[in-house]
């Protein structure tokens, strides 16, 4: 079996402990993305995060093959280079029924791809409302932004490191929020 991972945040500029056969390809399947995740980095450092987020315009994400021919190698390798729990690694096989939005727009992205039998992906969603008691809105990411000049830099790091091609709401605020 073919399986394909998905990348469109930190797994594009650091692939970590993940196997994959080759480099980044810049076609994979366009998917409702935002800077909409906060999450620690080190110790009591926070950045914002790219994640699935269904309201969202969708970004066009990368994708190579991995060197795993089956699904749950595929899943424990994305795991633990991620740093999560299994279920918050999620699959779509070709000829699955896609439940969701995202495995439809991975079933559509498949047909162009004969190549690949299957994907993996990070499926983190937004914390934007546990963490803030708001939904996310991209005025509120300026206030949070605002708010976080103790780790600033690595918030920085993360937006400026993300794929130049996944463009969204909060990055376009972000770019205004760092020229002021």
């Amino acid at each position: 079996m073919k399986i394909a991972a998905i990348c469109w945040g930190s797994l594009f500029w650091d692939k970590g402990s993940l196997k994959t056969l080759g480099d980044w390809k810049n076609d994979g399947p366009e998917l409702p993305l935002e800077f909409c995740r906060i999450s620690s980095h080190g110790k009591s450092k926070e950045r914002v995060t790219l994640v699935l987020n269904e309201s969202s315009p969708l970004c066009v994400t990368y994708w190579d093959l991995l060197a795993a021919t089956d699904l749950k190698t595929a899943r424990n390798n994305l795991r633990d280079r991620e740093g999560v729990v299994t279920d918050d690694i999620h699959t779509f096989t070709r000829n699955q029924n896609p439940l969701s939005a995202v495995a439809k727009q991975i079933e559509t992205w498949l047909v162009g791809h004969p190549e690949v039998d299957a994907v993996v992906w990070t499926g983190l969603e937004s914390n934007w409302a546990q963490i803030r008691k708001k939904k996310f809105s991209p005025e509120d990411l300026v206030q949070y932004l605002d708010s976080k000049k103790d780790s600033i830099a690595k918030i920085k790091e993360y937006f400026e490191k993300a794929p130049a091609q996944v463009q969204t709401v909060g990055r376009e605020f972000f770019t205004k929020w760092c020229k002021e």
